[in-house]
């Protein structure tokens, strides 16, 4: 499954997968295997910033994702480390991770690098 959130005018994005997530109706079984079927996620220019980064890798947790781009957003260095602890914990890496256009410093974009996860 592909899902694609772009160019929203939410200042909240994250709310809204926690929000979706919470107010289905389905059992914790249905969620799981809804999250378990998302292999691609797109969410550019969605207003993502650090705090929906990390409400959006809460909510990925059983996904067996092979693509993220969270392209021109409002990421920095801040959440950087939520992403890497995500994608340590992943038993696979990522095939693509799309960061670009987003506020991270060359450190940001080091430590994401030595992961090797991507």
């Amino acid at each position: 499954m592909y899902l694609e959130i772009t160019n929203t005018i939410s200042s909240d994005i994250g709310d809204f997968f926690i929000d979706f997530n919470e107010d289905s109706n389905e059992d914790a079984d249905k969620k799981e295997q809804s999250a378990s079927r998302l292999e691609f996620l797109s969410l550019k220019r969605a207003g993502m910033n650090n705090e929906d980064l990390r409400k959006i890798i809460a909510m990925l947790e059983g996904a067996n994702l092979r693509g993220l781009d969270f392209e021109d957003n409002i990421i920095d260095d801040e959440s950087i480390d939520h992403l890497i602890e995500y994608l340590i914990r992943r038993e696979t890496p990522l095939a693509f991770l799309n960061l670009s256009k987003n506020k991270l410093s060359n450190k940001g974009v080091r430590d994401l690098i030595a992961v090797d996860r991507v």
